[in-house]
């Protein structure tokens, strides 16, 4: 699946239709906000940031339907079993088990101490 996502990924509509899920993501998660804080001390026009994602659902069949979308196609039976045996029910809202790592990196051309 990770091959099949990436190939997918290049291409301007799977993003147009992965915009609800980083709605739900901006509406459910705030671990982010600290690194935002750490970041807007250094950052300059024209940096570009990446921060990791986690979604938070509603319900089961927003849970296949994002995973899904991911995949490209239907989810099987099995596939649907090993999602419902990770997720976990938290603040009601559906969520699947994770740890997120954080690295943050920067470095200057001009020679100024990062």
């Amino acid at each position: 699946m990770a091959n099949t996502l990436c190939k997918k990924a290049a291409t301007v509509s799977f993003w147009d239709g992965y915009a609800p899920w980083y709605k739900l993501w901006m509406d459910h998660n705030r671990y982010h906000n600290r690194i935002i804080e750490v970041l807007t001390t250094m950052v300059e026009p024209g940096w570009r940031v990446l921060i990791e994602s986690s979604f938070a659902y509603h319900t089961m069949d927003e849970v296949f339907e994002h995973w899904a979308f991911k995949k490209g196609s239907p989810l099987c039976p099995d596939e649907k079993v090993d999602i419902k045996s990770r997720l976990i029910f938290e603040d009601n809202h559906l969520w699947i088990k994770d740890t997120a790592y954080v690295g943050m990196y920067w470095w200057s051309r001009d020679g100024r101490n990062s």
